[in-house]
């Protein structure tokens, strides 16, 4: 995966994408639906000018935002990694990328003709998804390769303290860039799991998620918790979380993290 991300990083950088940033590949679904709607009820006239670039189609794009309820997204991933012997493959959801060709192309030929603002349209809407396309992949490479061990096991006490400040130095783009382009994006692991990218790059939850994972252990230890009481003090769980689980906190973070327990 390394090796992969440093051969797509030396392509070099493309130009920031528009409207189209921060957006998942269900709301471009909707957005390319509005996008036809205007066509018919003829709000996208241009005058040879290009769709993309109009206020309407702006102003479209951000009236899709948080229109998708987050289940659609852990339903539908964005993005498929698959083992292959001792590699993995990444592609995009072939079922999500055929409802937006789709889309492209009754755009494009609304009444059977190609319409020239249209084409014009599409063409730039395709260059736009493909830097946006190419970027996320970019980040799940560089993510899954850091993250591999969480990916295996599942394991909070696997992740590491990854921030988006670091997939921006890695992948030479602006922290809003990255977060704009994670916003909303799902994964298959090989092991058919779905999470949210946003997962694998925790920041400052990290030692949160490790915490309270080490907790909920160590409430099937018997001599530490018994009939839904600790056993132990706070003080007391400090150097047994240490010794267990190699987590170095203060006793006051080891109620913080009990308060996040259900």
């Amino acid at each position: 995966m390394a090796l992969q991300l440093q051969q797509r990083l030396e392509q070099g950088k493309s130009r920031l994408p528009s409207s189209m940033l921060g957006l998942s590949t269900l709301e471009l679904e909707l957005l390319l639906n509005q996008s036809l709607k205007g066509i018919e009820n003829n709000e996208l006239e241009t005058k040879g000018g290009n769709y993309f670039y109009t206020d309407y189609f702006s102003n479209t794009a951000k009236s899709v935002q948080g229109k998708i309820p987050q289940t659609r997204y852990l339903e539908t991933p964005q993005i498929i990694i698959k083992e292959k012997g001792v590699q993995y493959t990444i592609q995009q959801n072939p079922i999500l990328e055929a409802r937006i060709n789709k889309l492209l192309i009754k755009f494009k030929k609304p009444n059977g003709e190609t319409h020239s603002e249209r084409k014009i349209f599409t063409k730039r809407f395709r260059k736009e998804r493909e830097w946006i396309i190419k970027n996320q992949e970019d980040i799940i490479i560089y993510l899954f390769g850091r993250q591999k061990n969480y990916i295996d096991t599942g394991i909070p006490l696997n992740l590491q303290e990854i921030y988006q400040t670091d997939v921006a130095h890695k992948l030479d783009l602006s922290e809003s860039t990255i977060c704009r382009l994670v916003k909303n994006l799902t994964i298959q692991l090989p092991d058919n799991r779905i999470i949210f990218a946003q997962e694998l790059m925790p920041g400052q939850k990290t030692s949160l998620n490790r915490g309270k994972y080490a907790l909920e252990e160590l409430q099937k230890d018997e001599s530490v918790y018994n009939n839904g009481e600790w056993q132990v003090s706070d003080n007391e769980l400090v150097p047994i979380l240490n010794d267990r689980y190699n987590i170095k906190i203060a006793r006051r973070t080891v109620a913080k993290y009990k308060s996040k327990l259900n």
